[in-house]
């Protein structure tokens, strides 16, 4: 770290520890701004380095937002698990006529707020839910049907959500919350879950839903074993 120091032009170095209980931040090097933002595609991101473990900013999920931005003109939007509410920054980049972003975290909602107005996104046509989306599907049915739906949860979140039983929850409901062309974007972060468990999700309970595609990863992210990599999945509704 001292030979880091000593040759480094970067402005600040910051050393955060993740092996612990709680993810402690310690600044190693230089001054810290307390508002930093990042930018992709255009776009800025607010990015918190010292609060949390998670900055507010996932850039492995680069493609997927984009991907979401070229298909989003006037398309109504669900965004469920929108924590800091990447997608819906896209969707609306894009020219979305609505979308509803749901999330249990007031905070993360909060967050998103602000990366919409850090943009100059007039909000009038986004909505923020503070839900739990297993309990909250007469909210989220509130704006139905969706042209296109975003399902991109946390692999376990403690006494809320865990993937491998809760997801087909979701999965079930898909189709009352769908237009008759809905674009469906699944997205599974787990390296021990295959795109398999999706695609069977969808085929025994959503059957209304085809495959279409696997979006490609950021190549900085990629595993020598593709399923251990991020998994976005693309389905269209017919």
């Amino acid at each position: 770290i001292k030979e880091l120091i000593t040759t480094t032009t970067h402005k600040s170095i910051i050393l955060q520890r993740r092996y612990i209980n709680k993810s402690q931040s310690e600044i190693l090097y230089g001054e810290f701004e307390k508002q930093i933002y990042t930018i992709e595609n255009n776009i800025k991101f607010n990015i918190d380095l010292l609060s949390h473990q998670n900055n507010g900013y996932f850039p492995d999920m680069k493609n997927g937002r984009e991907f979401i931005q070229n298909i989003s003109k006037d398309k109504n939007v669900l965004n469920l698990f929108s924590y800091t509410c990447g997608f819906s920054l896209s969707a609306t980049k894009g020219g979305c006529k609505n979308i509803f972003n749901v999330d249990m975290s007031k905070g993360a909602l909060s967050k998103g707020r602000a990366n919409h107005h850090l943009n100059n996104i007039d909000t009038h046509n986004v909505q923020f839910g503070p839900y739990n989306i297993l309990k909250s599907f007469s909210r989220i049915k509130k704006y139905s049907p969706y042209d296109i739906i975003i399902i991109d949860p946390p692999t376990f979140q403690k006494g809320s959500f865990e993937v491998t039983k809760d997801y087909i929850k979701i999965i079930k409901r898909l189709e009352s919350l769908a237009s008759n062309k809905c674009t469906l974007l699944l997205c599974l972060n787990s390296p021990f879950l295959k795109a398999d468990f999706l695609l069977d999700m969808i085929k025994e309970n959503a059957s209304s839903f085809v495959f279409e595609k696997r979006l490609k990863n950021v190549e900085e992210f990629v595993c020598e074993d593709e399923d251990k990599s991020l998994k976005n999945l693309v389905f269209q509704n017919f």
